[in-house]
């Protein structure tokens, strides 16, 4: 079905050799998940969400001084607990810090940053200031604007995913 649709071309560097290793191999991933017969998401998620997060966050960063290799693969993972268990949807952000860090470790991230990247992941889901904590900001606000960047994508994902009439979609 999407799979006519040109795949978006992002660059898979961040500077940081250790992550641009496996870097490449996180979007298969994330995107595999995506197109699981149990994946409940509005079909699409991955490219119009997830690679939009992403390169919201990779224009953002500089300007927050993020570290892109803590903010990328951050935006790729942040909502792979969605994407594997949509019941637990509410509780995402949380599960889905624990299964990132479960992802980095087995790429042989260290601890330190799998710390940083599991935090963004954490606080994704809400408001934060950048002064402090770049790369959670950066993050939360890659999200919402990806999130106002495709309005008809989340009209449709509270339509077909969410169950929603429209007024009700509308308001969600």
């Amino acid at each position: 079905m999407d799979d006519d649709i040109p795949k978006h071309r992002l660059d898979d560097t961040t500077g940081d050799p250790i992550v641009d290793g496996f870097l490449p191999s996180l979007r298969p991933l994330v995107e595999a998940a995506s197109r699981a017969p149990e994946c409940r998401l509005a079909p699409g998620f991955f490219r119009e969400h997830v690679l939009v997060v992403e390169r919201f966050a990779r224009r953002l960063a500089p300007l927050f001084g993020a570290d892109l290799a803590v903010v990328v693969p951050a935006a790729i993972l942040h909502d792979i607990a969605a994407l594997e268990d949509f019941s637990r949807v509410a509780e995402h952000h949380e599960l889905g810090a624990v299964r990132a860090a479960g992802i980095l470790r087995a790429h042989g991230l260290d601890e330190g940053r799998i710390g940083r990247i599991a935090s963004c992941i954490r606080a994704h889901v809400r408001p934060v200031s950048p002064e402090g904590r770049p790369e959670e900001a950066c993050l939360s606000h890659a999200d919402a604007l990806a999130q106002m960047a495709n309005p008809s994508y989340w009209l449709d994902y509270a339509r077909t995913t969410r169950g929603l009439a429209f007024p009700g979609g509308r308001d969600w």
